[in-house]
């Protein structure tokens, strides 16, 4: 303290060798003017020297200094090398620690040996201990107990005593939910809830009988919270008003009496006497009064007296009663009014083209499905009786696995028959992944041919305006199916199929026709040829051939043989343009091949959409 007090301003400042020293001329450093703002050299020096720390060299040179002072790496000497021929040291020897004798020391003492040397012999519990004491294992219970072990739920049992029964489960909603309150206090509250609170636990109640899923945690909770305060501050009132409705419902037979779990119920016995009447039962209303004879208003004309009213209208004159009368006479069944329809399965037999598809080898190792375009495999890239059309997708799911599906739509345009074909593959392993499904359906179904669109003169006109020409690239059918095209509300040509088949003959075998042919109708040839007993013959198709009709000319009754069609065709004998020509059809003179003659139809008849329905 002494020291300190030396340092205040004007005394002598203390020598750091002992001696004491005068006032310097130099202003002090704890002078009045530096007394507040002390430096940090300062500082550091008055604690070195009463301290004696920081005063050796070794501190005083270690403060910074420039690189170029500092020794260069290179300089210092390599490192020590090991001798190759010095002996290498002993490896370490693990010491054993023994006794004084030079044994090893003995082994820990084990657990101790069981009593009687065996486990326990288990043994059957009869229904008297079961039921005396709940199912739970007394003596185990009693062992803990003394080992000073208390399991909660599970207190030491006599074996006089009966385990208490377990707690009933919540059957109800109401359990459930108040069961579910957070405020288990006995004490009811001071304060009830607000009728908004009880609407909202009502309406989640609602939720929660039709679907629990739909309830979040936060309005059970909620609702679960307004259940209990409600059961705390009026479960004595809703109870003793329970047990009172239950007496008297039982008294007067309202409500019926509870389970009786001992003995089955006794019948009941009516008395002879009047029964006693039932209280809380209202009385019938009395009937209702009897209404009053209306009186005239002002504007009402008064009644006509019976000996001025007009005599009554005689027996003979009425109408018999409608049971009385014959009943109405039905129309007779006309021979001709059954509306004809097309052929179906467009006129081929089924055993050359079956209506209903077969599966498709789809060839999935080859992995097709997977380049942009769709490479078909070989079962449909290689027939050429077919249109068709595809669509692709893809999903992505939340682990980031991308899903791609190809959905496929083939028309087979032989007879019109469907099939459609759905891949789905994982981008990451598409050998592995694929998955393909295949649907099968039957042709369209054979429409009526009085509701067909009346467009055979139209298609007719456009292929007689082109004689002379070249229609597209100037093959056969090309000509039909322009002319479709260019009709409005028709369906353009499926191959060889340009509409519903109203004529099919193929020879030797007779002609089914389910209809006269008309203009505009489109013929189909197959390999047909025609024979004339002066030798002459024709041929139409190698293999097909295609022709509209633009006339019809009906042979007499004793030629024999079919109508004779005109028509406008292209590509015959080579020469690429439209011209006019002749067909005799029906049995007799065609006696090979096949000639089907098919009529427009909407363009909604057969659509060809790449679709699949789950």
């Amino acid at each position: 303290m002494d020291k300190l007090k030396s340092l205040r301003p004007g005394a002598s400042k203390p020598s750091y060798d002992g001696a004491s020293e005068s006032r310097s001329s130099k202003p002090s450093r704890f002078s009045r003017e530096n007394l507040h703002r002390p430096s940090l050299d300062s500082v550091k020096g008055f604690i070195k020297t009463k301290t004696g720390v920081g005063s050796s060299p070794a501190e005083e040179s270690s403060g910074a200094r420039p690189i170029t002072a500092l020794r260069d790496p290179k300089s210092f000497a390599p490192p020590p090398k090991r001798d190759p021929h010095a002996p290498v040291p002993p490896l370490p020897v693990r010491r054993t620690t023994s006794s004084s004798d030079g044994n090893p020391p003995p082994v820990p003492p084990r657990l101790p040996p069981r009593r009687d040397g065996s486990f326990p012999v288990p043994r059957e519990v009869g229904d008297e201990e079961m039921r005396s004491t709940g199912g739970v294992n007394v003596g185990a219970l009693d062992r803990l107990g003394r080992a000073g072990v208390s399991v909660p739920g599970f207190e030491p049992v006599g074996r006089g005593t009966t385990m208490p029964p377990p707690p009933p489960r919540p059957s109800t909603l109401g359990d459930r939910l108040g069961g579910m309150a957070l405020n288990s206090n006995s004490q009811p509250p001071s304060q009830g809830t607000t009728m908004e609170e009880k609407k909202a636990a009502a309406i989640t109640a609602n939720k929660f009988y039709k679907d629990p899923s739909s309830v979040s945690f936060k309005d059970a909770r909620a609702a679960a919270g307004t259940a209990r305060n409600f059961q705390q501050r009026h479960g004595d009132q809703v109870a003793s008003g329970m047990k009172t409705a239950n007496r008297l419902g039982l008294s007067a037979g309202i409500l019926p009496p509870p389970t009786q779990r001992e003995g089955p119920p006794s019948p009941p016995v009516r008395s002879a006497g009047p029964l006693p009447p039932v209280l809380g039962k209202r009385p019938p209303p009395p009937p209702p009064p009897k209404k009053k004879p209306a009186l005239p208003t002002k504007g009402t004309p008064p009644p006509v007296p019976v000996s001025n009213r007009p005599p009554p209208v005689p027996m003979s004159s009425r109408p018999p009663p409608l049971s009385a009368r014959p009943p109405p006479i039905s129309p007779r069944p006309s021979a001709c009014s059954t509306t004809p329809t097309a052929l179906s399965n467009s006129g081929i037999p089924e055993s050359e083209a079956p209506s209903m598809p077969l599966d498709l080898d789809l060839a999935l190792p080859t992995q097709w499905y997977t380049h942009t375009p769709p490479r078909f495999p070989p079962c449909i890239s290689t027939n050429s009786k077919k249109s068709m059309t595809y669509t692709t997708s893809w999903s992505t799911a939340s682990s980031g696995r991308k899903t791609h599906t190809l959905t496929v739509a083939i028309r087979w345009t032989l007879n019109l028959s469907l099939t459609r074909l759905r891949i789905t593959w994982d981008a990451s392993a598409p050998a592995v992944t694929a998955r393909a499904s295949q649907r099968h359906f039957p042709p369209p179904q054979p429409p009526a041919l009085n509701s067909l669109p009346l467009v055979g003169s139209a298609v007719a006109r456009w292929c007689e305006a082109r004689l002379g020409q070249c229609v597209g690239n100037g093959e056969c059918w090309t000509l039909a199916s322009e002319a479709l095209k260019a009709t409005p509300g028709a369906m353009a040509s499926q191959g060889y199929t340009h509409g519903a088949c109203v004529y099919t003959h193929t020879a030797p075998a007779a002609a089914v026709s389910a209809g006269e042919i008309q203009v505009g109708d489109v013929l189909q040839f197959w390999k047909a040829r025609w024979e004339w007993g002066n030798g002459a013959w024709k041929s139409a198709g190698d293999p097909d051939h295609t022709a509209v009709v633009t006339g019809v000319r009906v042979k007499d009754a004793g030629a024999g043989g079919g109508p004779e069609v005109e028509v406008v065709e292209q590509n015959v004998g080579g020469v690429k343009t439209v011209v006019r020509g002749t067909y005799e059809l029906g049995e007799g003179k065609m006696v090979q091949g096949r000639c089907r003659v098919f009529r427009a139809v909407g363009e909604d008849w057969a659509p060809l959409e790449a679709t699949w329905d789950d």
